[in-house]
C-alpha cells in the first residue's frame, strides 16, 4: 500500500508543476501581444493586423487566441482582397467584440 501512495506521490510532484496556470499563459500572451503592438508609435490597422499575425503561433489562452484569429479573420478580409471583400455586419460587430476583449484581457 505504501508503494502505491509513493508511486501516486512520485507522479504528482512530475505532473503538477507541468500543468499551467492559466492566469500565467494569459499574462505572458498579453506580454507578447503589447510588445508587438508597441513596435509602431500610431500603428495602421495592416500593422495591427501584421503584429497579432506574427504573435498569433505564440499564444497559449485559448479564449485569447480565439479572440485574435476573429480579428485576424474579420479585420484581414479588407485588406486581403483590396477592399473588395469587406466585412458583413455581422463580422464587424465580432470584430469589435473580439477586440474589446483583447483590450480588457491585456488592459491594453
Amino acid at each position: 500500500m505504501k508503494r502505491a501512495y509513493a508511486l501516486m506521490a512520485v507522479t504528482l510532484v512530475l505532473v503538477l508543476p507541468g500543468c499551467s496556470n492559466g492566469a500565467e499563459d494569459r499574462k505572458a500572451d498579453c506580454a507578447k501581444i503589447s510588445s508587438a503592438l508597441s513596435r509602431t508609435a500610431d500603428p495602421s490597422a495592416e500593422q495591427v493586423l501584421a503584429a497579432l499575425r506574427e504573435v498569433r503561433p505564440d499564444l497559449k489562452d485559448d479564449e485569447l487566441t480565439e479572440q485574435v484569429d476573429t480579428v485576424i479573420d474579420s479585420g484581414g478580409k479588407d485588406f486581403d482582397s483590396g477592399g473588395g471583400n469587406e466585412m458583413s455586419g455581422e463580422e464587424q460587430l465580432r470584430f469589435a467584440e473580439a477586440a474589446e476583449k483583447i483590450r480588457e484581457a491585456c488592459k491594453l
